[in-house]
């Protein structure tokens, strides 16, 4: 007979957890609120536990998005898109341009 485990007999099942030896990856202070958590959500922000961008001065935004106004702002997305979009194309090109090497050398050992 299948035993079933409920509140009342959970001591007679042995307890299959985990031991976890690995150092933690918790970052100090860098934990946010839930009233924090949730504004970045509602902004649709990124809350994968980075709390402050950090903004290079030499490349990326002079200035801080947080203060722009929405013009502005789709301005840097659309700025943003099209440098996507060309940095996707030189990696496709590159990605390309050593398989068709190996084809070519290949069909000439033939």
């Amino acid at each position: 007979m299948k035993k079933i485990k409920n509140s009342g007999n959970a001591s007679d099942f042995p307890y299959k957890g985990e031991v976890n030896n690995k150092p933690s990856e918790t970052v100090p202070d860098q934990t946010m609120t839930m009233r924090e958590i949730l504004t970045r959500y509602a902004k649709g922000q990124s809350i994968d536990g980075v709390k402050i961008p950090l903004w290079e001065e030499g490349e990326g935004f002079a200035k801080d998005p947080e203060t722009l106004d929405l013009a502005e702002r789709e301005e840097l997305a659309t700025q943003a898109r099209e440098e996507l979009q060309q940095i996707n194309e030189r990696i496709k090109q590159s990605k390309l341009k050593p398989h068709n090497k190996q084809t070519l050398s290949d069909d000439n050992q033939e």
